[in-house]
């Protein structure tokens, strides 16, 4: 009982197996790429089931999926909200066509099958007109003249050079520079001098009294003895 139960199990795998596998579903374009808008676009696909009918949805920019149309095997068709389109069963597949295709009808496509309460979906077709791309103006540098008697020269800031031959504007403006340069450090260097010598009076006027001599001189006459106040005895 129990190799039977196993060998059925066996057998439902590689049904399984073997229907997974003949579930096709493809679609493509039959008409040329799109490259401009107003031309007819086709699609078309390809099931192994034809006698179950197909959807055809599309795909927006936003990501949003609709409806577009349903195509029985009769070639029975239940269309949506969306316009211009047209869907038929050609043979052994099913057929989409746009005959003046607009900006609206702009996305990626697909097609659908319901089977066995499952649905299907093939690969999907972007369809985009291509994006013209106008050429960004280059910007330019442009240089700063000064014209001087008709003529345009183009001077250029430079620093002074010592072989240059300088006018008399450019000493005098040179000779105020340097005022300002050296008028700064002459006081800062001053002020450097004055602070030194009041340092220096004063380290000199404290060791001076320090060494001042405190030690008591002997008078005159007496070698160093003090003498004692006279006493009148009478």
């Amino acid at each position: 009982m129990v190799r039977i139960f196993c060998l059925l199990w066996f057998l439902a795998l590689i049904l399984c197996c073997c229907e997974s596998q003949t579930d096709r579903l493809e679609i493509s374009m039959i008409s040329n790429p799109l490259e401009t808008f107003g031309t007819k676009v086709e699609f078309k696909c390809d099931t192994d089931h034809v006698d179950a009918g197909v959807f055809w949805v599309i795909q927006k920019l936003n990501g949003v999926l609709h409806f577009i149309t349903h195509v029985t095997s009769r070639s029975k068709e239940v269309t949506g909200t969306l316009e211009g389109y047209k869907a038929t069963k050609a043979g052994s597949y099913y057929q989409l066509t746009i005959a003046n295709f607009q900006e609206n009808h702009e996305g990626t496509y697909f097609c659908v099958r319901h089977r066995n309460q499952k649905l299907l979906f093939s690969t999907g077709i972007p369809v985009f007109l291509p994006v013209t791309t106008t050429p960004v103006p280059s910007t330019t540098t442009q240089k700063i003249s000064i014209t001087t008697k008709g003529l345009i020269k183009e001077e250029a800031m430079k620093c002074p050079n010592s072989t240059v031959k300088v006018t008399t504007n450019t000493k005098n403006t040179m000779f105020s520079c340097e005022l300002y340069i050296w008028v700064p450090l002459a006081g800062v260097s001053l002020l450097l001098l004055i602070t030194l010598i009041i340092i220096i009076s004063l380290c000199c006027g404290s060791r001076r009294s320090r060494r001042k001599c405190k030690c008591i001189r002997p008078t005159n006459g007496t070698n160093g003895t003090h003498m004692k106040p006279f006493q009148n005895n009478k």
